[in-house]
């Protein structure tokens, strides 16, 4: 069910397991196949952002501490 498509959730509800981590546990393996077609749509989505953004890439914001006047530094 899953390689088809089926969602996670549905799966766990028709096998009846307590939880659905025991369904993605026990069944959610993941395939060559599977894996190749998701990397395949990250790569599409990728593009797309990219295109939407004029090519460019989004904002970024610097992490770590500051380097304001009264920080101690």
């Amino acid at each position: 069910m899953l390689a088809n498509g089926v969602p996670l959730k549905v799966v766990s509800e028709i096998l009846g397991p307590s939880s659905i981590a025991i369904t993605g546990d026990v069944y959610g393996h993941v395939s060559p196949d599977v894996s190749r077609d998701a990397v395949t749509t990250l790569g599409t989505v990728l593009s797309d952002v990219g295109s939407a953004n004029g090519g460019q890439p989004g904002p970024h914001r610097k992490r770590g501490r500051s380097r304001s006047p009264g920080n101690g530094l």
